[in-house]
């Protein structure tokens, strides 16, 4: 049985969950896929995230404390499984990069931090590594935010953008201990996660993080 956890909210003006939440919840819905919508941090938990295969993180500022951080990472990780249940699949999007500063084992888990973009406006997303996330897309344009990150650990790499001469990671997959993670970096606004080729990313992002435990209706033909 697949269980999801969207977990959103903020401390500041930007990336409100209400947005998300409506994005995801008709998405899931659309495959036959159900999830638990909350801004509450003791969702992650043992008691609560014990329940869950996979979390999308929208998560926007906001802070871990040392139960909450403690908990996510062992469950990401497959420690402790009969406290956490099996290891679990992060999806993080957008703000996902700028959530939980102070907590360096969170963004090591996660892969990269957030650090600036520029104004909001068109830039090109590129693909990297062949995967089934990212097969047979062509390359396209978005008008969003431009996401800068600081990585922090090995990924791989499956989109990209350019800043000036710099090539910027876009969207990648890594293992966390017995877990997996994928971040994409998109998604300040709803008509960007509506556009077709990043909603498409999305749906199969979230197909690869639940994988044979998705009811054959969910998956792609």
């Amino acid at each position: 049985m697949v269980n999801i956890l969207c977990i959103g909210g903020t401390d500041s003006p930007y990336h409100s969950f209400e947005p998300y939440r409506q994005y995801f919840a008709n998405l899931l819905k659309g495959r036959g896929l159900s999830a638990t919508f909350t801004e509450d941090l003791d969702a992650l938990l043992p008691d609560s995230i014990r329940n869950f295969s996979a979390i999308i993180c929208c998560v926007s500022g906001k802070e871990l404390n040392n139960t909450q951080e403690q908990s996510l990472l062992e469950a990401m990780a497959g420690m402790h499984q009969e406290v956490y249940g099996p290891p679990k699949t992060f999806l993080g999007i957008h703000s996902a990069a700028a959530a939980f500063v102070r907590s360096e084992a969170y963004h090591h888990m996660l892969g990269g931090t957030f650090r600036a973009h520029p104004p909001l406006g068109p830039f090109r997303i590129t693909i990297g590594q062949d995967h089934p996330i990212s097969r047979g897309l062509a390359s396209f344009e978005v008008v969003d935010e431009l996401y800068i990150l600081d990585t922090r650990a090995t990924f791989t790499p499956l989109f990209y953008s350019t800043y000036g001469e710099f090539t910027i990671p876009a969207g990648w997959i890594k293992p966390y201990g017995l877990g997996r993670v994928f971040y994409f970096s998109p998604g300040h606004t709803l008509e960007t996660l509506e556009q077709q080729e990043v909603r498409t990313i999305i749906d199969r992002a979230i197909q690869w993080g639940c994988g044979p435990n998705l009811p054959p209706a969910a998956r792609c033909r």
